[in-house]
């Protein structure tokens, strides 16, 4: 059974990165699967739901991918802008992959969100685990550590849907290091704040 659903989603990506979702049928991912049509409905209430397998699939790789560029020996600078980096040329290589537009992308981002729920979670632990090396090494003065982490990924979350759709020129280094810079500066002035005050208890 379970062969059966690995070989629909399988045959999805492939159709669906040749033809997108919106020109994919159902019926050509059964014949490419080698599977009747209705086995299709056993599996999957539509074509959408079967590109968002292929899609959570893809995301969870997504997920490696930034644990692989993170290197712990570099300065926490560094990981934090291998993370940024790969995590946009990751999904920007899946909107590629898979002709997605705004549009569908937008459509399918809840459904999306909801299904890859541990890789966002794996993200944040990431991001989290960066900045609390930083604090360990004496490079980061931060004292709230899951706030701070919690502000830069919903900042990264909200460039998105601008920074993946726009053309191949959009210069993303150097973006970054403006992101970087933007982050850093800002921790520097965090430096001591959220400690406790006495005088205020």
């Amino acid at each position: 059974m379970a062969d059966k659903e690995e070989r629909i989603i399988e045959a999805g990506s492939k159709l669906f990165s040749k033809y997108g979702l919106r020109k994919t049928t159902v019926e050509e991912i059964a014949k490419a699967a080698d599977v009747g049509k209705g086995t299709i409905y056993l599996y999957f209430q539509s074509k959408e739901e079967i590109f968002a397998a292929v899609i959570r699939r893809e995301v969870a790789e997504h997920a490696t991918r930034l644990r692989t560029a993170v290197k712990l020996e570099e300065p926490v600078v560094q990981q934090l802008r291998n993370f940024i980096l790969t995590r946009f040329r990751s999904l920007r290589e899946l909107v590629n992959l898979h002709n997605l537009t705004q549009e569908i992308y937008m459509e399918m981002r809840m459904e999306l969100d909801v299904g890859s729920q541990e890789v966002v979670a794996e993200e944040k632990e990431i991001l989290e685990g960066i900045l609390r090396r930083g604090v360990d090494t004496g490079e980061l003065g931060i004292t709230d550590v899951p706030l701070v982490s919690m502000a830069i990924f919903a900042t990264l979350r909200g460039l998105e849907l601008p920074w993946l759709f726009e053309g191949p020129d959009m210069q993303l280094e150097r973006k970054t290091e403006v992101l970087i810079a933007l982050f850093i500066e800002g921790m520097k002035n965090l430096k001591g704040l959220g400690r406790s005050d006495p005088e205020r208890q």
